[in-house]
Parts: structure tokens; C-alpha cells; sequence
């Protein structure tokens, strides 16, 4: 009878031991804890806060906002592009933290790993992208991990990302990646407090620029290339920064035609008389300024599908043109964002 005791004990014990090893563990819990989407953030101890921002597949790699003197990284490879996984980090250590330093990254499907090899900080407001750059202790700043994929790579992926004995994993659709935007309509007004207010003002095709309120002896801005033609992003910039501010630094725009072909505009501004162009105008402290984003694409963009990206603040707003025109059939009325 003892011995029919003690063996079912053991039957038990042995169940009960089964059924742990078959609900995975440690391990199972470990892997949820690290396994992540965009929008998620997490904290290494005594090392870094990083949110992930989010994930962008483009044959370029380029700051939001670009000035002349901003620098860009293409694929030299038509059959490769840029998967750059976007990081907010901010720097809980002691010692300032550089990009290339910051982690170990890849990207892997079923069928190929691919490793990052550009990692660069968005630094000068968002006009430069930097390998030399650093994030100071109690400091934020953003990383793009730009890693050098092959077209045909695209698809479902896990992006690695590994500090120390830590890996973080997030997983990403990138032939869907979708880049996070708000709508933005004409006359409407962002207000970024201590930063600036900006208000889109028109959008227009045209192969000749003028000032608003242009004499005969008013300088325009023509295109050069007949087979090509501007996209005018006009808009009211006022200045809420304590000191004046070259009229680049507050917004970029760009064009997306047809969902692929990207085409990014420069920045011009007009004098106070509305007269005159300045390239290389500033903005007082408390003044207002209609600044122009030219942006030069192909004719044939004057028909199909072109999205016009604007980047004010840190955050992207799009509208949409159909064959040259905005892509609306209802009057907008004002409207006033708010960013803290």
C-alpha cells in the first residue's frame, strides 16, 4: 500500500513538473517583456529611456528638414534600400552617449540578417543628421539605425535591438510601413508654444515664383528645367523664440509622388514689404513672415497622386493633391492645434 502511495506522488510531482516546462517559463516571459511594436518605450537601468519612434523604408536617409548645408545618405544599389529604425532616447548616465556606441542592430526575416551600419543623431532642429554628435547626461535625443536591406528582403522582420545582455524586438510589416502624420488642411494654424506658430497658407504648381505683393522690378524664381515645374508651399510663420531665427529652421516640406518618387523643398522667405525673396532671412523674435518651400518635381506630378509631407515641431502633417489640385470637395474652416 506505501508503495502505491509513493508512486503516485511521484506521477504527480512528474505532472507537475511537465506542466511547467510546457508553459515555456522564464524563457516565455522573458520574450514577451521584450518584444515590441512603434510607440513603445522602455527604460535600461542607468543607461537610457528609448521610445521607438518609428520605422521608415527609403532609398535615402535624410533629416526631416533640409537646409543646404544638411546631409543625406542614398543606396549607391538599386536593389537596396534604407530601413531606419527610429529612436527618442534620453541619457540616464553619466557619460554622453554617441550613436554608434548606442546598441547593436539588425534586421532579420526568414530568409536573410542584415546589420546596421549607420547610425546618426538628428541634431541643429532637425536639419542635420550627424555621426559626431552626442546626447549629454539627462539630455534627449533621436537615432536614426539605418541598416542597408535588399528590396527583396521587405516583408514581415524583426529588428533587433541588443544593449549588453539585453535584446529588444520589434516587429515590423516593412513593405506597409506607414509614417505616422496628422491631416492638415489650408488656413489651418499649429501653435508650438515657445517655438513657433505656423499657418498653411496655399499650395499651388506653378513655373514662375513671385513675392505676394510683387512690383516690376521684383525678383521671381523660375525654373531652370523645362521638363520640371515648382510646388509652392506657402505659409505664415510667426516666431515665438526669445531671439530671431533663420526662417529654414522652422519648417520643411516635401513631395511624394505616386506613394514612391520623393522630392524635398528649399526654403525661401519674403521681406516684411512682401517685395522681396530672401534666401537667408531670419525672423525676429515675435514677428511674422510668409516663408515659401519650393519644391521642384516633374510635370507629370501635375497629374495623379502627390502628398505634400510638412514637418513643423517635431511632428508631420500631410495633405493630398489630385491631378495639381488639393484633394478636398468641403470648405475648411480654421482651425488651431496646439502642441505642448
Amino acid at each position: 500500500m506505501k508503495k502505491g502511495y509513493s508512486l503516485l506522488a511521484m506521477l504527480l510531482v512528474a505532472a507537475v513538473l511537465f506542466a511547467g516546462c510546457s508553459n515555456g517559463g522564464t524563457k516565455e516571459e522573458v520574450k514577451d517583456k521584450y518584444a515590441l511594436v512603434v510607440g513603445d518605450k522602455f527604460t535600461i537601468e542607468d543607461y537610457a529611456e528609448v521610445t521607438v519612434k518609428e520605422v521608415m523604408v527609403n532609398s535615402k536617409v535624410e533629416p526631416p528638414k533640409m537646409t543646404e548645408y544638411s546631409l543625406s545618405y542614398s543606396s549607391q544599389d538599386d536593389d537596396k534600400t534604407y530601413l531606419t529604425t527610429v529612436l527618442e532616447v534620453k541619457n540616464l548616465s553619466s557619460k554622453d552617449i554617441s550613436p554608434e556606441s548606442f546598441a547593436e542592430v539588425s534586421v532579420k526575416n526568414e530568409n536573410a540578417k542584415f546589420i546596421c551600419g549607420l547610425f546618426l543623431l538628428l541634431a541643429e532642429d532637425d536639419t542635420i543628421i550627424s555621426e559626431y554628435e552626442s546626447i549629454a547626461p539627462e539630455e534627449s535625443g533621436t537615432i536614426y539605425c539605418s541598416t542597408l536591406i535588399n528590396i527583396d528582403s521587405l516583408g514581415d522582420s524583426v529588428i533587433s535591438l541588443n544593449f549588453n545582455d539585453e535584446t529588444y524586438k520589434v516587429s515590423s510589416n516593412t513593405l506597409d510601413v506607414k509614417v505616422s502624420q496628422k491631416a492638415i488642411s489650408l488656413d489651418q494654424t499649429i501653435t508650438a508654444e515657445e517655438y513657433g506658430v505656423f499657418t498653411l497658407k496655399s499650395i499651388e504648381f506653378t513655373d514662375d515664383v513671385a513675392p505676394s505683393k510683387a512690383k516690376k522690378s521684383s525678383a521671381h524664381i523660375k525654373i531652370e528645367n523645362n521638363d520640371n515645374t515648382y510646388i509652392d508651399v506657402l505659409a505664415e510663420v510667426t516666431n515665438l523664440q526669445s531671439s530671431e531665427t533663420a526662417a529654414e529652421m522652422f519648417f520643411g516640406a516635401k513631395a511624394i509622388y505616386e506613394g514612391k518618387d520623393s522630392y524635398n523643398g528649399f526654403i525661401v522667405a519674403e521681406e516684411e514689404d512682401g517685395i522681396t525673396f530672401d534666401r537667408y532671412l531670419s525672423i525676429p523674435s515675435e514677428s511674422t513672415t510668409l516663408v515659401h518651400s519650393l519644391i521642384e518635381v516633374p510635370k507629370e506630378a501635375l497629374t495623379g497622386n502627390t502628398e505634400i509631407s510638412i514637418y513643423f515641431n517635431g511632428e508631420r502633417y500631410a495633405i493630398s493633391l489630385v491631378d495639381g489640385k488639393i484633394a478636398t470637395t468641403e470648405t475648411t474652416e480654421t482651425t488651431e492645434t496646439t502642441e505642448d
